[in-house]
């Protein structure tokens, strides 16, 4: 082999190298700047002067992205891979909705009608 070819391999190996990290680089930036929601349950109860309302599940999505999110609806994916829509949640928002970057938004549903569409 003369160097002519091992200079030609080198350069070979060289741009394999670079598409390779170009690739990863690529794939972790779209991975980091995709739309990205978390959720947090918790139990709520409304009050009303010394009056404490009923027992509610309220769940907060939060966008922690920096793109905007569309919430089409308000539902809960069970263990068992059902999904329940609730289609008029006692929410402080409207659905659908544009969930801009860095705001969030409130769904409360009763527990006892949670229990009820369990069955």
């Amino acid at each position: 082999m003369d160097w002519n070819q091992i200079l030609i391999a080198i350069t070979a190996i060289a741009a394999l190298w670079a598409a390779i990290l170009s690739s990863v680089n690529f794939i972790t930036k779209r991975h980091q700047e995709r739309a990205k929601v978390k959720v947090k349950l918790q139990t709520q109860m409304l009050t009303w002067g010394p009056q404490v309302g009923p027992a509610m599940v309220a769940i907060t999505a939060y966008n922690v992205s920096k793109e905007v999110v569309f919430l089409s609806s308000f539902g809960l994916r069970l263990a068992d891979k059902r999904t329940m829509i609730f289609p008029n949640p006692q929410s402080d928002v409207s659905f659908p909705h544009k969930l801009l970057p860095g705001t969030n938004c409130n769904v409360r549903i009763e527990y006892k009608i949670l229990a009820q569409e369990l069955g």
